[in-house]
């Protein structure tokens, strides 16, 4: 084999390495006496360790794996947090999911939007029939007392009575049509 060289430039310089440990002798047999012997040989040329450093107290070791704590969520009364309707802590709202107990947040504030929007048409209907009764009773007393008004009178009444009852025939057909669709 050939002996690389190095061109003779300025700009390489060579590190000087340091040489190698000696090494204790080793015999070709392998007994617990060498074993021995070469442990003490390095403890022998191992450094001791100066008093500051050494460890003088040891921690008591741990008796548990260290476990996850999940996250305490947003602070109480922050502007993105709302109260968990199942477990009752504090969590995000833009989430879908609460971050404690994986309740459903989407899912359930949907089915709270349907129920209070039907309880509102349950409300609008009440509103709407009591109206309906009370226009269509009002027609059908202007139109039985019409007749024994005096004479200018009864004919005010008897439109009056006619017009009542055809508001409640109207308000009947939308209420008929927003209870449809």
């Amino acid at each position: 084999m050939m002996k690389e060289t190095l061109p003779p430039d300025p700009k390489v310089t060579r590190l000087p390495i340091a040489p190698a440990p000696p090494t204790p002798p080793r015999e070709q047999d392998v007994s617990t006496n060498s074993v021995r012997e070469e442990i003490q040989w390095l403890l022998g040329e191992a450094e001791p360790i100066p008093e500051s450093e050494s460890i003088t107290e040891r921690e008591p070791p741990r008796t548990s794996l260290p476990t996850m704590l999940p996250d305490p969520g947003p602070p109480p009364h922050h502007r993105h947090a709302i109260v968990c309707p199942q477990c009752d802590r504090w969590t995000w709202c833009a989430t879908q999911h609460c971050h404690l107990c994986r309740f459903d947040l989407f899912s359930y504030y949907a089915v709270q939007e349907r129920d209070q929007k039907l309880q509102r048409q349950v409300q609008l209907r009440k509103q709407v029939s009591r109206k309906v009764v009370g226009l269509a009773c009002v027609g059908m007393a202007l139109l039985f007392l019409g007749p024994k008004a005096p004479r200018p009178l009864s004919g005010v009444l008897v439109l009056v009575g006619i017009v009542a009852l055809i508001g409640a025939t109207v308000l009947l057909n939308v209420m008929e049509r927003i209870s449809r669709g």
